[in-house]
């Protein structure tokens, strides 16, 4: 043992060591290797790959700019007339067409409002209503007080007959067994009056 605890290393313990380090160093040495050839390698690739996208670009725009009358085609008058009446020809058809389906909607939709038109007027419906021409009538042609139904007088009610009755009901020589009706509701008239006190029907 020496000094201060610390032992010696023998021959064979330090040549060991300077293996282990050398081949730790070597180690090291190789990883830097690798990573600066790796590094040149992506380097040149990239620059590889920038001048061929260049190139193709020129290549493309070269393509581009040059002339190329000798590969177009050209067509005779003859030809732009036929292509412009074939335009026209669709336009005129497209037109038709739709025409055509426009009518045939219209036509539809009328047909289907057909049902919904008003019944047309007929003569046997009766009309209700104050003033109309069925009521007056049926008035006119309804039977008198007396049962009989009497007619009407030339002169229309308020006029007296002669023999001193209003319009509407039987004289008492009229031939019939039935005594003259009497009236609910009568007032004098001014023309029975006149006439030998005749009633007036209202």
């Amino acid at each position: 043992g020496g000094r201060g605890g610390r032992v010696r290393e023998t021959d064979e313990e330090r040549a060991r060591r300077l293996r282990a380090e050398a081949a730790k160093a070597l180690k090291l040495k190789k990883i830097k290797v690798f990573r600066a050839i790796t590094t040149m390698k992506f380097v040149e690739f990239t620059d590889q790959k920038v001048k061929e996208r260049d190139k193709k670009l020129q290549d493309t725009l070269h393509a581009l700019n040059q002339d190329r009358d000798g590969h177009r085609r050209t067509i005779s008058r003859a030809q732009q007339d036929s292509f412009f009446q074939r335009l026209l020809d669709d336009i005129d058809s497209r037109r038709r067409a739709m025409e055509e389906r426009t009518h045939a909607a219209i036509s539809e939709q009328m047909a289907a409002m057909t049902p919904f038109r008003a019944r047309p007027y007929s003569p046997s419906r009766h009309y209700s209503g104050a003033g109309s021409p069925g009521r007056s009538r049926q008035r006119s042609q309804s039977p008198g007080p007396g049962g009989t139904g009497g007619s009407r007088s030339p002169g229309g009610y308020g006029s007296a007959s002669p023999g001193g009755y209003a319009s509407g009901t039987e004289s008492p020589g009229a031939g019939s067994s039935a005594a003259p009706s009497r009236p609910t509701s009568a007032r004098p008239s001014s023309a029975g009056a006149r006439q030998g006190g005749g009633f007036c029907l209202l």
